[in-house]
């Protein structure tokens, strides 16, 4: 609450799938282990193989398009390398 961040998604990554059984990682009780965590979705990964890592990257990916915001501004033509940097960083 202090933080504010009641609107911000939150995703649920499970760790050492590869040391676990199936079962309890499909499990929808990880849904709700805590009153504050509320996860949109749950992704299992394995730090040690990799597994689950490109997916969780593509809900990290999605969680964040999903706050953009898009803005619109002039760029004076003497700020031609702040429009660079603009179109290099902008999606």
């Amino acid at each position: 609450e202090e933080l504010m961040l009641e609107d911000t998604p939150q995703i649920l990554v499970l760790n050492k799938m590869d040391a676990c059984e199936q079962e309890k990682i499909e499990s929808p009780a990880w849904l709700s282990i805590h009153e504050r965590v509320i996860p949109e979705c749950s992704v299992a990964t394995s730090a040690k193989s990799g597994d689950g890592l490109s997916e969780l990257l593509e809900i990290v990916e999605e969680a964040l398009l999903q706050l953009s915001v898009m803005i619109e501004c002039l760029v004076p033509y003497s700020a031609s390398d702040l429009l660079a940097e603009i179109h290099k960083v902008s999606l």
